[in-house]
């Protein structure tokens, strides 16, 4: 069974692919890893979005777990800080 489908906010498309680069310069590897830690937690969001914590106004969170980032979600758009 697929998930819901996950529509992402332009601003967090900017950010994500500016993170990505700025890991990538420093190491491939570190910026194939911040992707795929993306990628888990759309797919975890996509999956089960009412299992992340309640965050700020009417929005829930993905915390990443080896990056200092978070994923802002709510039932119709997704940010990325």
């Amino acid at each position: 069974m697929s998930g819901l489908p996950v529509v992402f906010h332009p601003d967090a498309v900017e950010e994500a692919l500016a993170a990505r680069f700025w890991y990538a310069e420093r190491s491939q590897s570190a910026g194939d890893s911040f992707l795929a830690e993306l990628d888990h937690g759309i797919k975890s969001i996509s999956a089960a979005p009412e299992r992340f914590p309640l965050f700020v106004h009417g929005t829930r969170r993905y915390l990443f777990q080896r990056f200092p980032f978070q994923i802002v979600f709510s039932d119709c758009l997704l940010t990325y800080q």
